[in-house]
């Protein structure tokens, strides 16, 4: 069959876990990779190896949030063009106690008027990495997010109307969190995370605002500890996101 258009492509790279769908049908694999990025590279480099030929391939890339520096980004109403965005996001990282140098990319993320966003910071020595790695084999990047972002950005139809939503984010020792009010992004934080009770502490910490009306988890790789959050919110409607849940909204 002539294809008109470039393949698009789904890669996940995680610690422990890397996965790539392809026309539909995932593949996953255990990965050796640990918390070096220059790791999951590698993982990446053999993913792709496993799959030629590629064609011209545009690559949309998940990628584990300890391979960024991510920061919770308050909505400010006087900010109007990309360059104050830019700055307002080197001042969150700055605020945090982790300015960026000029080795990193930095991006706003802001989804709509009035909510709060995320400010994102990724290697570019390791994009870079990423991107030969990718041209090695036929193919061309055309996203890379940290899973806090792809979940930021992903379609939010499994969120209560009215009221909190939490989504948990589970990969090896690390969780993230995003809150949600009515469907809007109003909070993010993060725990590392060895074993259950650094779970714990984060969804504890976010009960000190309230519980959440519905919340869902996911995990890299395995099945997220749904019953901690069962546990902690009972009157909640839990639910777990399938593996695939950001192959399928990439």
């Amino acid at each position: 069959m002539l294809r008109l258009w470039p393949e698009q492509i789904t890669v996940g790279l995680f610690p422990g876990h890397c996965w790539l769908r392809r026309r539909g049908r995932s593949s996953g694999q255990p990965s050796a990779a640990q918390a070096e990025v220059g790791a999951l590279v590698q993982a990446f480099d053999d993913l792709l190896a496993e799959t030629t030929p590629l064609r011209g391939a545009r690559l949309d890339l998940i990628v584990s949030d300890r391979t960024a520096r991510i920061v919770a980004l308050p909505w400010q109403v006087r900010l109007r063009s990309k360059a104050e965005w830019q700055a307002y996001a080197h001042a969150a990282f700055d605020a945090n106690g982790t300015p960026l140098d000029e080795s990193w990319v930095c991006v706003p993320a802001v989804r709509r008027f009035g909510e709060q966003g995320l400010a994102l910071a990724l290697p570019i020595a390791w994009l870079t990495e990423l991107e030969e790695a990718a041209r090695r084999h036929g193919a061309t990047l055309r996203t890379v997010m940290p899973l806090s972002a792809a979940a930021y950005w992903s379609p939010r139809r499994w969120m209560a109307a009215k009221g909190p939503s939490w989504l948990l984010l589970e990969e090896e020792e690390r969780a993230s969190m995003l809150c949600f009010d009515g469907g809007r992004s109003v909070a993010y934080d993060s725990q590392p995370a060895l074993d259950a009770s650094g779970l714990r502490q984060l969804l504890q910490r976010r009960m000190l605002t309230g519980g959440p009306v519905r919340a869902a988890a996911w995990r890299a790789g395995g099945e997220a500890h749904v019953d901690v959050l069962k546990a902690l919110v009972p009157e909640a409607d839990v639910h777990q996101l399938s593996v695939d849940y950001w192959d399928r909204h990439a």
